[in-house]
């Protein structure tokens, strides 16, 4: 088994949406003369990952980061995001059921997405919307076409995320179970 070091390299840059964890009302970024440092860090990460959830997606700094990163990164994003929800179940969840079921999103991940609007979300500050509007006005064109990129593209990529993590779940159950029982 590899380690993370061995498996991504020590050189690689991650992107961790620590901005976003702490969903309160103070948002990113206090000095709007960090906003592009901000996005430019972003752009240059290898890698993503970050913990979602429905004060997540109702944030517009957020949605941002994540959506510009997977824009710049499609075709690579199995192997370079990792989104994971605190409330997915742990190694030790009985109630988590692989190969019973197809692995998807319930009903509160779908919500997530399906009536999401960039114009209507969270925004501690009238100079970051501005700023985060005009930058997907830049990238997307609308902010309509930013609202189907977010409704299609990322609700894919946590359902798929979502998958990646429940086979490393059953692997993971599997090899406790041998190294408990004898395999």
């Amino acid at each position: 088994m590899q380690t993370p070091a061995e498996k991504f390299g020590e050189s690689k840059l991650h992107f961790s949406a620590r901005w976003c964890l702490a969903a309160r009302a103070v948002g990113p970024p206090r000095n709007m003369r960090l906003a592009p440092l901000m996005l430019f860090s972003v752009l240059v990460s290898d890698n993503m990952i970050a913990f979602v959830s429905p004060s997540y997606f109702s944030r517009l700094w957020c949605v941002f980061e994540l959506a510009t990163f997977c824009k710049n990164n499609e075709g690579q994003l199995d192997e370079r995001l990792h989104l994971f929800s605190l409330k997915w179940p742990t190694i030790f969840n009985p109630q988590w059921q692989f190969g019973c079921k197809k692995v998807g999103l319930d009903a509160e991940e779908k919500s997530w997405f399906e009536n999401f609007d960039c114009l209507e979300v969270n925004c501690a500050k009238p100079s970051d919307r501005a700023y985060v509007l005009k930058a997907i006005r830049t990238e997307w064109g609308s902010e309509d076409e930013f609202n189907k990129y977010v409704r299609k593209s990322l609700k894919k990529q946590l359902r798929r995320s979502k998958k990646r993590y429940a086979n490393i779940l059953a692997s993971r159950m599997s090899e406790a179970f041998d190294l408990a029982f004898g395999g």
